[in-house]
């Protein structure tokens, strides 16, 4: 279902009185606190669902989270840099513009927050690296580049930070961070590298949720704008009638979210005990 095919089947079936009091602008409003829920639901039944990992800069010890960062996983030292994406051709294999890089064929690298050509974010492995040029093999440009992008090499030797509550920071301890308003910051004033950060993110578009648990979506938002009117009304038992089976409807898809994604094996674990990505 689309966002208007959404609209329409809500506004069917709340049972609206002849005088129309309910806009779409709140019905859209109220679908997406569905999405938002059923998304939740997605989120804790599969680890590996809306999963991205990103490298975070900063010239300080405070590095500001992703704003769609819905949870933290782990968060990484890089124990470097990452490299700024100058440029990314619109073609095949795309390839990438970086001053004066260090990377190699055959190196697997992770590219993210590349604006436009958004072809080229994703784990890739390097060709043709040249001075300040390199392409990634296998891919193909969908739009002309504007602007941003990093890339850095992953690698096992990431080392893990640890979160510590802010009443345990000394800023001694460059292992260790805490969160802060959205911050995550490094418990060592003169941290310098980057962080590679993993983390689910939160809800963006209708294509986040199944096509299948969209009816879930017309519930929540029947359930949540249905007027009942007293008992001695007419359209009483019609109206109680409707607004059971959507709410029977709507559990009944929280149900089989969470017995259909079953949890994947445990996280796997880089031989050497430090690197880590969900199946």
């Amino acid at each position: 279902m689309n966002a208007a095919e959404i609209t329409a089947a809500v506004r069917r079936d709340i049972r609206e009185p002849s005088a129309i009091t309910i806009s779409d602008t709140q019905i859209t409003a109220i679908v997406a606190l569905g999405a938002d829920r059923i998304w939740e639901a997605l989120l804790k039944s599969d680890p590996t669902k809306g999963k991205e990992r990103v490298s975070l800069s900063s010239t300080t010890n405070v590095f500001s989270l992703p704003s769609d960062c819905h949870k933290i996983y782990k968060v990484w030292d890089m124990k470097d840099n990452a490299d700024s994406v100058e440029a990314a051709t619109n073609a095949s294999n795309i390839e990438l513009t970086l001053t004066a890089h260090e990377f190699e064929d055959e190196q697997i690298v992770r590219v993210h927050d590349v604006g436009g050509n958004t072809a080229a974010n994703g784990v890739w492995e390097v060709t043709a690296a040249a001075t300040d040029t390199l392409e990634l093999s296998g891919s193909t440009g969908n739009d002309v580049y504007t602007s941003g992008g990093k890339i850095f090499q992953e690698s096992n030797s990431f080392r893990e930070m640890v979160e510590i509550d802010v009443e345990e920071a000394s800023y001694h301890n460059e292992f260790q961070y805490f969160l802060r308003s959205g911050e995550i910051v490094v418990d060592y004033p003169t941290f310098s590298n980057d962080l590679v950060l993993d983390y689910a993110r939160n809800y963006s578009t209708l294509t986040d949720i199944p096509a299948k648990y969209h009816i879930g979506l017309v519930s929540y938002a029947v359930v949540n704008t249905m007027r009942i009117p007293s008992k001695d009304s007419p359209n009483y038992e019609d109206i109680h009638s409707m607004l059971s089976y959507h709410t029977n409807r709507l559990n009944s898809v929280f149900d089989s979210i969470y017995t259909s994604f079953g949890q994947s094996a445990r996280p796997k674990r880089h031989p050497q005990g430090i690197h880590w990505e969900c199946l």
